[in-house]
């Protein structure tokens, strides 16, 4: 989710820290 997958060496996709932080606070949400 956070680099395209199957390449080694890649960038960290900066516009998904978000969105994981997202579905980190629905997870907390539902426990």
């Amino acid at each position: 989710m956070s680099v395209n997958p199957g390449f080694g060496g890649q960038r960290f996709i900066e516009s998904q820290v978000k969105k994981v932080s997202d579905l980190r606070r629905l997870c907390a949400e539902k426990v």
